[in-house]
């Protein structure tokens, strides 16, 4: 069963059903999101009593252990691959990209003018 959908953003009703079964609920009158769906139940009364001591202790230790965490570097960005920009002989010049490893590979010539394609 998948819980959410679009890498993890949007979270459906079996996500909703499975939080239920932990002890969360979806307030009455709260209006699920149309891009998170079902993504912030709460706690219900007996389950905020069941963890009570749980979440004294959280309260405790995270504000002097969260400084002390390392800040997880930013995922590399996908990077676009260098393209130059070349044109062939023509008046105005047709203009195309190409990487440069396949414009190592020899000569692109134009068809209509006849000369080669060089970079700018």
């Amino acid at each position: 069963m998948q819980e959410t959908t679009i890498r993890g953003a949007y979270h459906n009703r079996a996500f909703l059903t499975a939080a239920e079964e932990t002890g969360l609920h979806w307030p009455a009158g709260m209006v699920r999101t149309g891009a998170r769906g079902y993504a912030t139940p709460a706690l219900t009364p007996g389950a905020r009593n069941r963890y009570a001591s749980d979440i004294v202790a959280l309260d405790d230790v995270i504000p002097r252990t969260l400084p002390l965490l390392p800040v997880p570097e930013a995922p590399a960005r996908h990077r676009t691959p260098d393209r130059l920009t070349m044109q062939c002989g023509c008046t105005p010049p047709r203009k195309m990209k190409m990487s440069p490893t396949v414009a190592a590979l020899g000569p692109v010539t134009c068809g209509v003018c006849g000369k080669p394609f060089t970079t700018q």
